[in-house]
């Protein structure tokens, strides 16, 4: 992503090269994915959007340290950090445990906890949602 699409998509489309106006979003593997890329690159993403995923407290605290021990900066580069799950997903217990590690830490963050399981009607109602709030 970092080395292959925003280089190709800043090349070849008129974008606003900055963090500032870069958001990263992704759901299940994807949302766990997108967290590891914004956490690991906050220079590169102000705006993150993690739909039924999570990282674990323990790979916050061993990878991404700095988010947590620094929550007066993560919270002035974070313009967006937002979380949802269902709470029938397979994912719940762990995104919870993740909502509560944010919390503990004192960064800022928007969730969304809707009905339903790990399924792209829940993904869908995230997108619709977060999507509204990117960029403001």
């Amino acid at each position: 992503m970092l080395t292959k699409v925003i280089p190709y998509v800043e090349k070849n489309y008129r974008t606003l090269n900055n963090r500032e106006n870069r958001a990263i979003g992704g759901f299940s593997r994807g949302g766990g994915q997108t967290l590891r890329a914004a956490f690991g690159n906050m220079d590169k993403f102000a705006w993150v959007c993690s739909y039924s995923s999570y990282l674990s407290p323990t790979e916050m605290d061993r990878n991404f340290s700095q988010i947590g021990t620094k929550a007066d900066v993560t919270n002035k580069q974070l313009k967006l950090l937002w979380v949802g799950v269902g709470d029938e997903d397979f994912l719940y217990k762990g995104t919870l445990e993740f909502i509560d590690y944010l919390k503990a830490k004192n960064i800022q963050f928007k969730s969304r906890i809707s009905g339903g399981g790990h399924t792209w009607m829940n993904a869908k109602q995230y997108l619709a949602e977060t999507a509204q709030l990117l960029f403001q």
